[in-house]
């Protein structure tokens, strides 16, 4: 059906197709392209003909597959971010700070744009742009990924970090459930807890680390988890 109406240059369907593309594993990805071809075309003279922030965050997506550094990818994110700018001038993108109020995608792979555009500036060792996009990404978009990545730039004492890895751990993220797990274990670990507060975070931490599906993981977490509360 997306084949179909790609061929019809439906830009929605064309825009899928391309992002499916960017998700392909390695091993087939050389023979999906090919099976992708019209639509890839369709595609291409979108780039050159289109202001489309859905458009340009595509195009990042392809490319940061295609080049692991993300400079290229990168690129595009913000040309996406730009030309929302640009399609948007009663409402201009501003970065997240303090409490955001969750709101709706300003266009459909907004949340993406903004993740994968943090991870790149990780990477970079931009680290405080990299927050920034996971902030959108996460406390504005609601994008769970996101809020992984967003704990992990945090300090381990604030509040706002066991807060996003819960969301994130609840959602079924086990790399949240795993830093959860550990999260807790520290708590138990506090001598400036009391013994009643560090029992209640042995037993979460526990409870957390459990939750790996993995027998492999879940019994190194354990490890984990037991020399951290080890005498709690």
């Amino acid at each position: 059906m997306l084949m179909t109406a790609s061929s019809l240059r439906y830009l929605p369907s064309t825009l899928s197709l391309m992002c499916m593309l960017s998700n392909v594993p390695n091993d087939f990805f050389a023979k999906a392209k090919a099976g992708f071809r019209d639509a890839e075309t369709h595609f291409r003279r979108l780039l050159q003909t289109e202001n489309d922030p859905d458009v340009f965050t595509v195009q990042g997506l392809l490319l940061q597959r295609e080049h692991p550094t993300g400079t290229y990818a990168l690129r595009y994110f913000d040309k996406a971010i730009e030309a929302a700018r640009a399609l948007s001038p009663n409402t201009p993108y501003q970065p997240a700070s303090g409490q955001p109020t969750p709101r709706e995608p300003r266009w459909f792979y907004e949340p993406s744009c903004h993740h994968h555009r943090g991870l790149i500036l990780l990477q970079q060792n931009r680290t405080n742009e990299a927050l920034a996009s996971f902030e959108i990404a996460a406390l504005e978009l609601d994008l769970i990924d996101s809020y992984v990545e967003l704990a992990k730039l945090l300090p381990r004492e604030v509040p706002e970090r066991g807060t996003c890895l819960l969301k994130a751990a609840q959602a079924g993220n086990f790399e949240a459930c795993w830093l959860y797990a550990l999260h807790w274990a520290d708590k138990a670990a506090d001598p400036a807890l009391s013994k009643k507060d560090r029992v209640h975070a042995s037993n979460m931490a526990w409870e957390w680390a459990r939750v790996q599906p993995e027998a492999g993981k879940r019994q190194e977490l354990e490890s984990q988890v037991g020399g951290k509360t080890l005498g709690v």
